[in-house]
């Protein structure tokens, strides 16, 4: 869990996991989720049971690294720590390590990284990223001693050797908890120059003026920050729509094509369903499918629970959360019921 500090000065420039975003190479997010990050347009993104468990587990890979590098593997505090002791590697701190464990390169001021450890190798120090990756991600990552990383990871390597000007890097994964691989990453200076060229376009063009970046229509980032900038419904307030209009228009034809769309899936669901009869799973080189019994949800009301129990309303309200308040659109066409 990052500490307030650390969420204050990664607004302030580009990291490596943002950099991937910007430039394209992300599934997770696009360059308007890290535009909105960047000027504070919404909220930090909650841990996931998945990202807690990947830190938790840092000590664990950091200690796997340990014993196929044969050498040191330290925190960026540690690091500092050797740095003002000794005076060695001084050439690669620059801005705010201490406190954050987030480096700053000296010339790009808005280019930032936080590796998760470092090697002091015999070779020369090196950069090392600690990965924690699922036994459904397995097929993603090649042999141990190649360079055969997903490509995301690739660019944060190639961006965190810029930042800090270590230009080596060792990515340290376990995969499904048990399958531990090294890959060793060399400084490729063709790819990060186009790097720097997209971010520093990216943090000229839109984070520092407030422009945003353009994205793909239905982008769910957009309908966030619609909902953001118009948070509160003025009950009193109507406007009138015609129905010529080619918004209405085009929501009707979207409709209508939806509708279909969902017929044809169930349709496609029966077959499925008939063709597999009393079989619990079907399975080829296109994926899986299986047709069980669940069994049936109970849920319990625990308001009903609380008044028959005769539990006080302020103990009630006590263990009562509120989520947070949304606008919903909801849009109805002529006939549709209420």
């Amino acid at each position: 869990m990052l500490t307030d500090a650390q969420r204050a000065i990664r607004k302030t420039g580009l990291g490596s996991s943002d950099i991937g975003a910007v430039a394209g190479f992300s599934k997770w997010r696009n360059a308007l989720a890290v535009y909105a990050d960047k000027r504070g347009l919404l909220d930090p993104t909650p841990e996931t049971a998945f990202t807690k468990a990947g830190s938790r587990s840092e000590p664990l890979i950091a200690e796997y690294a340990v014993e196929a590098l044969g050498c040191p593997v330290v925190t960026p505090a540690e690091f500092i720590d050797l740095v003002e002791l000794h005076g060695r590697y001084s050439e690669t701190i620059a801005g705010d390590v201490r406190s954050t464990g987030v480096f700053r390169h000296p010339e790009k001021s808005w280019a930032l990284a936080s590796p998760d450890r470092f090697a002091l190798h015999p070779d020369g120090l090196a950069n090392n990223e600690l990965k924690w990756v699922s036994q459904w991600n397995e097929d993603e990552w090649g042999p141990s001693g190649g360079d055969g990383v997903p490509e995301l990871y690739m660019i944060q390597a190639q961006w965190q050797m810029f930042v800090t000007g270590i230009h080596q890097t060792f990515i340290a994964a376990l995969i499904g908890g048990h399958d531990f691989r090294l890959y060793p990453i060399p400084f490729d200076r063709d790819l990060v120059r186009m790097l720097v060229d997209v971010g520093a376009t990216f943090w000229a063009d839109h984070v520092v003026p407030g422009i945003p970046p353009k994205t793909e229509p239905g982008d769910p980032v957009l309908t966030e920050l619609i909902r953001r900038k118009h948070p509160h419904a003025d009950k009193g307030q109507e406007i009138e729509i015609d129905s010529g209009d080619p918004l209405v228009v085009e929501w009707i034809e979207a409709r209508a094509a939806i509708q279909a769309s969902e017929r044809r899936v169930e349709a496609l669901r029966q077959k499925f369903m008939e063709r597999m009869g009393g079989a619990y799973r079907a399975k080829g080189p296109w994926g899986s499918a299986t047709f069980a019994e669940h069994a049936a949800r109970k849920t319990t009301d625990w308001r009903a629970l609380a008044v028959d129990a005769k539990i006080p309303k302020a103990l009630v309200e006590k263990f009562t959360k509120t989520g947070e308040a949304k606008r919903v659109l909801t849009i109805r066409a002529k006939g549709d019921e209420e």
